[in-house]
Parts: C-alpha cells; structure tokens; sequence
C-alpha cells in the first residue's frame, strides 16, 4: 500500500498473540487491522444467537487488545463479501492484478484441509486413517429482545483470546492428564488430578475430530446437502417441522436428549458425548466411519453409561429434579406412585415421549427396505441402459460412491494462488470412486435390526457393497 501499512483481515482467529497472520505483517512495519460483517453470504449457514454473542464479545476483546498496542480494528459491514476458500482466491486474484501481494495464514487448525491425502491423493473418508496420517507427519450482531437470553451465556463462558489462552493453560496444567477417564463425563469438574500419557493422545484426538470436521467440509463440500455414502440419497426422510421443534426445543420425552438441548439453548455448548447422543436421534449412520444406519440407541442405556447419577439431567431438566436414579432415564416405565412423589405428570409438566422406541425401530427397518428397494431400481434401470448403449457412466454410482480428490501434479481442474493457499476450482473433473468396506461393530448397547435376506447381508452392512 502507498501508506507504507499492512492489512491483516481477520477472520475467525480473533486474537494477537499466536497469530502468524498479524505477526508477519508486524515484522513489515505497521499494521491495518480489519474484521468484515456479512452474514448473508453464509446462507444456510447464517450465525445464530449464540455464535452472534461470542462473536459480539470476542471482536470487543479483539479491539482493546490492538488498542494497547497502538492499532485501531476497523469493522466493515458491507452489503456482500466472499467469505469462502474459492471467493477469497478470486479476491486475491483482483488484488494482484493491481499489484498489492496477498499471504494467507493457518492460523486455526494443524493441518490445511488441502494437505491431508493418502498415497494416491484421494481425500480420507474415515477419521481413523485421516488422523493416522495427520500423526505421522456495531454489527448488528446482539438484538436488544436477546440480552436476557444471553446472560446465561456470559455466567458459562469467558471471551476473548487471552481468557480462551488461560482456560487452555488451566486445562494443561490441572486436567489434561485425567482426560482419558473423565471423556465421558458430561459434567465438568475442576477438581481432577491424576496423570497418564493416554489422556495426553487422546486430547489431542479430541482436536483432531474438529479438524476432520474441517477436512470433510473442504474435500467433500456436497456434504452440508448430502450424505457421503450415496446410497443415503434414496432415504425417505420424514421432514416434520413438528418434531423437529420439538427435538431443538428440548421437549422430545426422553430425558437425555432434552437435557442436551436444553444446555445447548443457555450456553451453546454440549459435550461430544451428549452431541452424538441428540443428532443420533433424529438420523445417524450417513458417514463412512460413524454408527451403522440400522442401530439404534438404546437412550436409557446410554443415560446410564454417561450419566449414571443423574446429574446432568437433573441440572438442566429441573422438572425431573426428584426423580429417584433408576427412573431418571425412562420415566415413562415409573409406576405412578414413584411419578407422583417426584412431582413429574408426564404429557403436562414433562413431556411424553414424542415416539416409543418400537415404532421407531419399525420406521427405520421400513425405511432402510425403501432404500434397498430404490437402490435395486435404480440398478437395474443402469443395467437396462447398458444393454441399450445409453450408457453414461457419471450415472453409475456405487453404494459408497466418494469423491476423488486428484493429487496436485496429476490434476488438469485445480488452480492456485501464486502466494499460498491451493484452491479448488471444479471444472468438469471426473469423479473417481474411493470403494470401502466397514465391518458391523459389536455394541451391546445399540439394537440391531436383521437384513431381509441373505444376499443382501452377505454383501456388506445396510446392503453396502465393497
């Protein structure tokens, strides 16, 4: 810039200590800090309440911490702004073309989404061998009617880089070396002090997981429409916009899952534990390396296993509050007498549940024949246009059909910045297919359901072909 400073565009990494993007542009004289607004390019992705607040708090603690060292943060809401990998490399493109250098900086994550592929380039498809791999080598953005809503959040949550840097230290330093055993815990305590060198491999796993979040978004984008394995495409889903409130609501019946929303709703935040738990029951099943479509969880068994006080439910659903310990999981087997004394009327002060586990079970086996029957259909409709030579390929998916992520010197369709970043840019590549097989896992605490007939199992899981 002819004013001799740097921009540094802020992105999610609101902070000035460990931020190698603000760093570099410090090494090179003085510094122009920007953060843009523009929600309306995340689309369905539009932050809600809570990521607005954090945000709100975070950008307040980001401003005074430059101020101290001389530098005024500049908030720019503008009408649209590329806020994506693609539109930030055409952004970058612009910017060149008049002659300003442009440097992008990982400044969240151990490891770019475009630097992870096995031997062959492909993109990883499960957690296990991504994270092999990985080990080897005034914004608007706080509405006036939400301010009561958010003093909840505000009692749970500490903002800013320096008050995230300290619980981050505070964690190290006094709980790390319990994290093996306490994992599954769904309440937190401050009070654990042991050591072991597998809570130290298994935190780290925990962050890998945030990073395979990342890694999927990037290398399978049709993912936020779609599940990975194709098959899921003939699912037929029952889109209840009754039920759906009622689950994100906290109001389903089954005590688990409420509390977990419930906890989500006032602090906007759950245990991984609990989060598997409360997306599990409206659908699971459609990742390669997650829990087979046809098992359901036994949700009175999980409570047991993950909340065997009933403390976490207790916490968050105080209607339940007085439910004896073997009835806080499934009151709806509690003889009247027990419901009574605890002050519960199930249908009035707590909900029943919105659908018996049975009628459930019975859905999705129904479900899942639908899904074979389509899948059959659309198979034999393949086979037919193959005899009539109308064949076209680009139809012919397998039932684990994944993208295939070209390797950077075998590819004709990516291009790149001449200063950092790889980005994609899709122009007709062919897809290649990445086949895989899972065996069943043997869980007791999940109810599996049989196929219809022998062919089918003997093929793979959920009729899955290899």
């Amino acid at each position: 810039m002819s004013s001799g400073k740097t921009i540094v565009w802020f992105r999610g990494d609101l902070r000035i200590e460990d931020n190698p993007a603000l760093a570099a542009a410090a090494r090179d004289g003085s510094v122009f800090p920007v953060y843009i607004w523009c929600p309306e390019e995340e689309g369905q992705f539009y932050p809600g309440r809570v990521s607005q607040w954090w945000l709100k708090q975070s950008l307040a603690h980001l401003e005074q911490s430059l101020k101290s060292l001389g530098a005024e943060l500049v908030m720019i809401l503008p009408g649209l702004n590329p806020v994506s990998l693609v539109r930030d490399h055409s952004i970058k493109e612009k910017l060149a073309e008049v002659g300003i250098s442009v440097e992008s900086y990982n400044g969240d994550l151990l490891y770019e989404p475009w630097e992870i592929y096995d031997e062959e380039g492909r993109a990883f498809s499960t957690f296990v061998a991504y994270w092999d791999k990985c080990t080897i080598e005034g914004l608007g953005l706080e509405n006036e009617l939400e301010k009561s809503s958010n003093v909840l959040l505000g009692r749970g949550c500490s903002l800013g880089w320096s008050n995230a840097d300290k619980a981050l230290t505070e964690f190290v330093e006094q709980n790390l070396f319990e994290y093996s055993k306490s994992r599954f815990k769904i309440l937190w305590r401050r009070d654990w002090k042991s050591q072991g060198e597998e809570s130290v491999t298994l935190f780290l796993k925990a962050i890998g997981l945030r990073e395979y979040s990342r890694y999927l978004c990037f290398n399978y984008p049709f993912t936020h429409e779609r599940s990975l394995l194709s098959n899921m495409k003939y699912f037929p889903w029952n889109a209840d916009a009754n039920c759906f409130k009622v689950w994100r609501q906290g109001r389903t019946g089954y005590p688990l899952v409420d509390a977990g929303m419930r906890e989500l709703w006032a602090t906007g935040w759950i245990h991984n534990k609990i989060r598997v738990i409360v997306s599990s029951f409206t659908i699971s099943g459609s990742l390669p390396d997650g829990q087979e479509l046809e098992q359901l969880h036994c949700l009175q068994i999980q409570g047991s296993k993950f909340d065997p006080e009933g403390e976490y439910v207790r916490q968050w659903l105080p209607e339940l509050a007085r439910m004896p310990i073997e009835w806080i999981h499934h009151p709806w087997d509690a003889p009247l007498t027990v419901l009574k004394a605890a002050g519960v009327e199930l249908g009035l002060n707590y909900p029943k549940p919105i659908i018996d586990m049975d009628t459930a079970r019975e859905h999705l086996r129904e479900a899942i024949f639908k899904v074979w029957e389509m899948e059959a259909a659309a198979k034999s409709a393949t086979s037919d246009q193959m005899n009539e030579d109308v064949f076209d390929n680009s139809d012919s998916i397998k039932t684990s059909a994944i993208l295939k992520v070209i390797p950077k010197e075998k590819s004709s369709c990516l291009t790149y910045s001449s200063h950092d970043q790889r980005v994609p840019s899709f122009q007709n590549c062919n897809n290649g297919l990445l086949p895989r097989k899972r065996p069943l896992p043997v869980d007791e605490e999940k109810l599996h359901m049989d196929k219809p007939n022998k062919q089918n199992k003997e093929a793979g899981t959920s009729g899955r072909e290899d």
